[in-house]
């Protein structure tokens, strides 16, 4: 794969709670990052474009404080971003496909940036 003429992005997608130890949670979504600043950055002012969603960046937790096991493991010299749905905004496949829909719209412009994904 790193032969390829266009450079790897790591994208996970994870979900997270609504409610968290009895505090709601009010992000719609997540960009959690640690070292690829520039793909998070793109993805949350893209994600941020709706002005209806509440974009939370490096929550509901940071990455920059405990990368968990996905980036670490597996995103070694590659662009890569994390991002967390909440879990009642996926409930149902209508709601899933539609944020596939958006999360591809926004990572298909983004990668195309200059500087992002290099």
């Amino acid at each position: 794969m790193a032969s390829r003429e266009r450079p790897l992005t790591l994208i996970a997608v994870h979900s997270c709670t609504p409610v968290y130890q009895g505090v709601a949670r009010p992000w719609h979504v997540g960009v959690l990052w640690d070292q690829d600043e520039a793909t998070a950055r793109a993805l949350l002012a893209r994600l941020r474009r709706e002005p209806a969603l509440a974009v939370g960046e490096n929550e509901p937790y940071s990455a920059r404080l405990h990368p968990g096991y996905t980036i670490p493991r597996h995103a070694a010299g590659l662009a890569h971003s994390i991002v967390e749905i909440r879990q009642d905004l996926i409930d149902d496949e209508r709601r899933a496909q539609g944020w596939a829909a958006r999360l591809a719209a926004a990572y298909g412009e983004i990668l195309a940036l200059e500087g992002v994904a290099a």
